[in-house]
């Protein structure tokens, strides 16, 4: 019941978010990013799309994001403003020069995506990103603990205590990523990583899964919605057993015998 920071796996439950609006007709999966958030970047005619966000394919690499706000989270300033929209946009926008790939060509393990896709979550959902995850997502499936508030988790008596590297060992340090409270509209930024939960809560998210976006009482979308979330987009490489690759949020690995 220990919350604890569960990382990237965070880019899962945005996945799920942007495919319930893709099922209330509020966006569509190829339509292209700029129609919804001021990003430049693409080549002419080939514009990035929602779906290239979603399977890392965007055509240009990490851009070091999540490294400017961890940074910062932990005191230590790279000096590179990240604390608006128009913040995050005018870095993203300079990295022209890093657009190496046609949309859908290339996986791109990429972080600023992910804050993108958060923001279209906001802009086509017309509540504050944090928020639609919480009452959307967590909040049917009983995940009432599961947060992206680090002030609440911090008030909580069962939760984790982040260290970092000191010069005489481990010490305490804060949870190095910005709470959304504090700045309710920028809040997408917590969209690469930003959930905080349980294991408890997190076998919930996971039954769900299993289940293809039915729990009990509900469904959080349609199993088809669910079946491109977890179906191969995009190859990465070679497993054991045979390829593997990237879905919508979600490594895809074949397992022994054919069982995802």
């Amino acid at each position: 019941d220990t919350l604890f920071g569960i990382g990237s796996v965070t880019k899962s439950f945005v996945a799920v978010a942007i495919l319930q609006l893709a099922e209330q007709g509020k966006l569509k999966l190829d339509d292209p990013v700029s129609a919804y958030v001021p990003l430049e970047l693409g080549r002419p005619g080939q514009p990035i799309t929602i779906r290239n966000l979603l399977t890392h394919s965007q055509g240009f690499p990490n851009l070091g994001t999540s490294t400017i706000l961890i940074s910062r989270g932990l005191g230590s300033d790279t000096g590179i403003p990240m604390s608006s929209a128009a913040d995050f946009y005018r870095f993203v926008n300079g990295a022209k020069d890093e657009v190496v790939f046609a949309p859908g060509e290339h996986f791109f393990y990429n972080n600023a995506a992910w804050r993108m896709l958060g923001n279209i979550v906001q802009v086509r959902s017309g509540i504050p990103f944090h928020r639609y995850v919480k009452e959307r997502v967590l909040d049917p499936l009983g995940m009432t603990r599961s947060t992206f508030d680090v002030a609440a988790v911090f008030r909580d008596p069962d939760h984790l205590v982040p260290h970092k590297k000191g010069k005489t060992g481990p010490e305490a340090a804060p949870f190095p990523y910005p709470n959304p409270g504090d700045n309710p509209e920028f809040s997408f930024l917590s969209a690469a990583g930003g959930i905080l939960s349980s294991a408890n809560e997190m076998a919930r998210y996971v039954e769900a899964q299993i289940e293809q976006g039915s729990f009990p009482g509900g469904r959080l979308a349609g199993p088809e919605a669910f079946a491109s979330m977890q179906a191969l987009q995009i190859q990465t490489g070679e497993g054991h057993f045979g390829k593997a690759g990237y879905g919508f949020g979600l490594g895809i690995v074949p397992g022994f015998l054919g069982h995802k």
